[in-house]
């Protein structure tokens, strides 16, 4: 399957650290997704207005890896709107934060996220919760 034809990975992540330890994770499992990634809650937004519209330049992804801390919003307000919208609430929903707090994350995962991964006490995200993602995308890639 090229890489053009297949459903993007989206990742919305503002520090760098965080995205580049996602991407050297993809590419040592040889995944070759598209993968986009989004600063913040605005730009997501963007995306979603243009993916209801039928007018986006990439296709709807097949996995969303969200943070919760963004410079410019909160994921739980996005994770809400996107499970609450016909359009969007079939896409998979990994939420990765620094947030340790077990109310945000039963809150999340009832909202409709797939999964909740704390951050590592460095605030990267482990091999195994990657693997994770990367299984949740192949799945969201063949339905």
């Amino acid at each position: 399957m090229s890489s053009s034809s297949v459903r993007p990975i989206l990742v919305v992540e503002d520090q760098d650290a965080d995205y580049e330890t996602v991407m050297r994770r993809l590419k040592k499992l040889s995944i070759e997704a598209p993968v986009h990634r989004c600063l913040g809650v605005d730009e997501v937004h963007d995306h979603l207005g243009r993916w209801k519209a039928g007018i986006a330049a990439m296709p709807m992804p097949a996995l969303l890896v969200l943070d919760l801390k963004l410079p410019d919003g909160d994921g739980q307000e996005l994770l809400v709107r996107m499970k609450s919208d016909e359009s969007f609430k079939d896409i998979p929903v990994v939420v990765w934060s620094a947030v340790n707090d077990p109310a945000v994350q039963e809150r999340c995962l009832k909202v409709g996220a797939s999964e909740f991964r704390a951050k590592a006490a460095d605030n990267t995200i482990t091999d195994a919760a990657i693997d994770h993602m990367v299984h949740l995308w192949r799945q969201s890639t063949v339905l």
